[in-house]
């Protein structure tokens, strides 16, 4: 009997047996499990499933280095909340020390057990990190525990020298609906970083201040630099889905020979939808998107193998900006009927960057309507942090591999 068969027994004795393997092995994927049995009957049975229980979950919210999904960090953190409640000054003293990658992975888990107000002072503490990593991770993820009664403290990060801090502390302020942050927010708006002034804009739309956005995407789309011009033609998808107004705008790049930014043209198109407010940027795309649907070889490239309990798809090449188009037009090709957890195989997968991550974000979120769960393997340790960084991790299932996917599924079939 296997793993799986021993804690479904119907005897106790082969139960607790399975449990002690448990014990010894660490094995957090039948934490579901365990957590079934600190229900059983028989009181032996339940006590130790609830010991057991409570030693994986401290394991996956500790071991932030190691895969773990989605589902199961839930999980954890509500077993640990209600039997381990000293676990969070474990956490606290882990984001004391030098390592910035292991000070990143305790705020990560401390953002599940911190109340508001403690979340406030640790991250006003961390405004004077010397490191801009682990400012920026802070004001991402303890930020929006914070919420609108460390306002005093989430604008400081507005303050700060590293353009990614800023950039991520925009992100949070637009997160509180706030309009008394508008004055705040706006001072940025010439901001040197292209993320930092897109960021302003999509929240200052989202908070209602609409005067002069579109002088401000005019002076960024007419900008010398590049990437300057592409996060304009960003924060034109974001909101011209609300306000068709901003779309025309985009004729003031319909020239640009630049390879992301016509890339990015390419997915406003897809984004906002069939719109003849867009007819210009079709026609003067046309070349381009015909040679999008032509791409099969060099390209990113998707297998799909249908499995027991799942759907399978393996993605393999360089996972950046110009792949996305490709990459949506083959999954627009996945028969997803009947599928409640697919799984996508990233040992192909060398590097992606913060338009891949944005792209993934967005299919998971059309998937989850579908009710159907996503699970990433093979991911190395760069695709990862990236996934932390942005929150994708809390959004996906991520696992080492197929084979911890496959024993997962089974385990909560």
């Amino acid at each position: 009997m296997n793993l799986v068969e021993i804690l479904s027994s119907e005897n106790k004795e082969e139960i607790q047996k399975g449990l002690e393997q448990l014990a010894e092995s660490s094995q957090y994927l039948f934490l579901p499990r365990t957590v079934r049995l600190m229900s059983h009957p028989d009181r032996g049975v339940s006590s130790l499933a609830q010991k057991i229980s409570i030693q994986l979950s401290e394991h996956c919210v500790k071991e932030r280095k190691k895969i773990v999904s989605k589902d199961l960090i839930a999980l954890s953190v509500q077993i640990v909340k209600k039997f381990r409640p000293q676990f969070v000054d474990i956490l606290q003293r882990q984001i004391a020390v030098q390592d910035t990658d292991v000070v990143i992975d305790g705020l990560i888990a401390l953002k599940y057990f911190l109340r508001p107000d403690r979340a406030k002072i640790m991250l006003d503490s961390f405004s004077r990190n010397p490191d801009p990593k682990a400012r920026a991770t802070a004001i991402l993820h303890l930020g929006r525990t914070v919420g609108s009664i460390g306002i005093g403290v989430l604008t400081q990060y507005v303050e700060d020298k590293d353009s990614r801090v800023r950039a991520n502390a925009i992100e949070v302020l637009e997160m509180l609906h706030n309009k008394k942050l508008v004055s705040i927010i706006g001072r940025f708006r010439n901001d040197n970083n292209n993320r930092v002034r897109a960021n302003v804009l999509k929240a200052l739309f989202t908070l209602g201040e609409r005067e002069g956005i579109a002088e401000d995407l005019k002076a960024m789309l007419t900008h010398p630099e590049p990437l300057m011009r592409t996060s304009a033609v960003w924060v034109i998808g974001e909101i011209g889905t609300t306000d068709k107004g901003y779309l025309p705008l985009l004729k003031l790049v319909t020239q640009d020979e630049d390879r992301l930014l016509k890339n990015n043209l390419l997915i406003v198109l897809k984004k906002v939808g069939d719109l003849p407010e867009l007819d210009f940027l079709k026609e003067r795309m046309q070349n381009e998107i015909v040679l999008a649907k032509m791409i099969q070889h060099a390209d990113i490239q998707l297998e799909q193998t249908r499995k027991k309990n799942y759907l399978l798809l393996k993605i393999s090449g360089q996972f950046t900006m110009d792949k996305i188009l490709s990459l949506k037009l083959r999954m627009d090709q996945v028969s997803l009927a009947s599928v409640k957890h697919l799984v996508f195989d990233f040992t192909g997968i060398e590097f992606i960057n913060n338009n891949a991550v944005a792209f993934l974000t967005n299919l998971t979120q059309r998937l989850d309507e579908k009710r159907i769960t996503v699970y990433f393997f093979g991911c190395n340790f760069n695709i990862v942090k990236l996934f932390q960084l942005s929150g994708l991790d809390q959004k996906v299932n991520l696992f080492e591999t197929e084979e911890e996917v496959s024993e997962f599924i089974d385990v909560v079939q």
